[in-house]
């Protein structure tokens, strides 16, 4: 476990836990502790201290099982915690981890809350979204979504990628979602607002959209959303060539290495030197070839 300073850029090493880390939230003043954490691992949930990045309590695995990818705050009190495309949702003590209630719904991939203490929770990947009551932990309203992944709350709207689920063949009930589309909805009424064609140039899962203000800039990539402030900034493509070595331009550097030689100005041959070697070592057989002929014509005359 590694506890990074955004400020500093100073970087802690600490103590390990169960497997990869999959998510963390932090205390705050929440539950009157504010260097502690809840962290979830591959392999169970546990208590970590910001302080000393040491477990303080036990590894907890009971009633969660092992590989489960996601963690919400849904309130002070409560935690969610699901795998990334399951269908159900784990409600979680969030004072000592203790397992409330499984609920079966999709695995949310975006909650948010809802007026009257509800929480809305988004699965594309199983194309629905559920409202959920936390005073009697119950679904209290499924509402159908087009296929997709990885929506991103912006507002008053959500932005996800959307397009057609695709069966895995010789699998039963696994499927993936192929994007074609990046959607806007409202977030309250769901309607959708604006469907524009992923860019071309990416592949299948991955789109790239900028809105048209001046203000804030998103980016879609590899299925995830990053958000941006400022208007200067730009949206790059993952694949994109690297581009530190050419000054910020993004053109590949195979194609700078074979750039065109400027055009000879004299009459002669353009010819090619290497570097480290005689200028004869770059020509084409044809040009020794000539250069030869052109020699013998020339000790024919003079004797």
């Amino acid at each position: 476990m590694y506890l990074c300073d955004v400020l500093t850029g100073e970087i802690r090493t600490g103590q390990r836990l169960a497997g990869e880390l999959r998510a963390v939230v932090f205390d705050g003043g929440h539950v009157g502790r504010a260097d502690g954490a809840w962290a979830l691992a591959t392999f169970g949930l546990c208590r970590i201290s910001l302080a000393s990045l040491t477990r303080t309590g036990e590894n907890i695995r009971q009633g969660l099982g092992k590989y489960q990818g996601r963690m919400v705050a849904l309130s002070h009190d409560v935690l969610g915690i699901s795998s990334f495309y399951g269908k159900s949702l784990i409600l979680v003590s969030r004072h000592d981890g203790t397992v409330l209630k499984r609920l079966r719904m999709g695995a949310p991939a975006l909650v948010y809350p809802l007026p009257g203490g509800r929480h809305r929770c988004w699965s594309p990947h199983n194309a629905v979204a559920t409202d959920l009551d936390l005073a009697s932990a119950r679904c209290v309203a499924r509402h159908p979504l087009p296929y997709g992944k990885g929506p991103v709350l912006i507002g008053d709207q959500v932005l996800a990628l959307t397009g057609e689920r695709e069966d895995m063949p010789g699998v039963p009930d696994v499927w993936d979602v192929r994007s074609r589309h990046v959607t806007t909805f409202d977030a309250w009424t769901l309607t959708e607002l604006h469907r524009g064609a992923r860019s071309p140039s990416l592949p299948p899962e991955a789109s790239t959209s900028t809105p048209s203000t001046s203000t804030a800039a998103v980016s879609v990539a590899r299925c995830c959303f990053l958000n941006t402030t400022g208007p200067s900034c730009r949206v790059r493509s993952p694949w994109a060539a690297d581009s530190r070595s050419s000054g910020g331009s993004e053109q590949p550097r195979r194609a700078r290495r074979r750039r065109a030689l400027p055009l000879p100005t004299s009459g002669h041959r353009h010819e090619r030197a290497s570097r480290g070697r005689p200028p004869s070592c770059g020509r084409s057989a044809r040009t020794v070839t000539n250069s030869l002929a052109a020699g013998r014509a020339r000790s024919a005359a003079t004797s």
